[in-house]
């Protein structure tokens, strides 16, 4: 039976669950423009579906910067570039919030708290005996606030609005973002 969850458990989870949301349409969002850089034209979706599509957000951002600093010019190039690194600040944030394990929410201070903790292994083989042994490595756990995830929400909101402007231009006039 499931684990019914108090108000507090709730507004929280409701947040973290909006800022998952944020970070799925950030990443849509930087491989859509990297692959407008690619191909130019939203119509031949594939093309670059099929080079770009199962990369991570780390190499796509990394992708759209090169090709921004080849391909763009003047105020254009400083406002995709300054939206990159903003995505490349909020990276590690989203791979802990993605793939870190969450604790219960609690009440410290009077503010709702959670705890993730970054898991990581490493696989180490024991020479003697031929032997191989999986070694688990805990790094360590990060306390979150309620108010912390609002403002991951905010950040990510204000960052996605951008790309989301920068798309629409390139779909609308491509010559503004590159030569063609």
């Amino acid at each position: 039976m499931a684990k019914k969850l108090n108000a507090e458990e709730v507004k929280f989870y409701s947040h973290l669950g909006q800022l998952s949301t944020l970070f799925a349409r950030l990443e849509y969002l930087i491989r859509e423009i990297t692959g407008l850089y690619i191909v130019r034209d939203s119509h031949h979706q594939m093309v670059y579906l099929s080079i770009i599509g199962k990369y991570s957000l780390e190499k796509n951002t990394a992708l759209l910067k090169e090709l921004t600093y080849i391909n763009s010019f003047g105020d254009k190039q400083k406002s995709l570039l300054k939206l990159i690194g903003e995505v490349n600040h909020i990276r590690n944030i989203r791979n802990l919030f993605i793939h870190g394990l969450w604790d219960d929410p609690f009440i410290e201070n009077e503010e709702i708290v959670i705890i993730c903790n970054d898991k990581s292994f490493s696989l180490k083989k024991k020479i003697k005996e031929q032997e191989q042994l999986l070694h688990f490595r805990s790094n360590e756990a990060k306390k979150f606030s309620l108010g912390t995830i609002k403002k991951h929400i905010q950040q990510l909101e204000k960052i996605n609005t951008g790309l989301s402007a920068i798309l629409n231009e390139i779909e609308d006039d491509p010559s503004e973002y590159f030569e063609l």
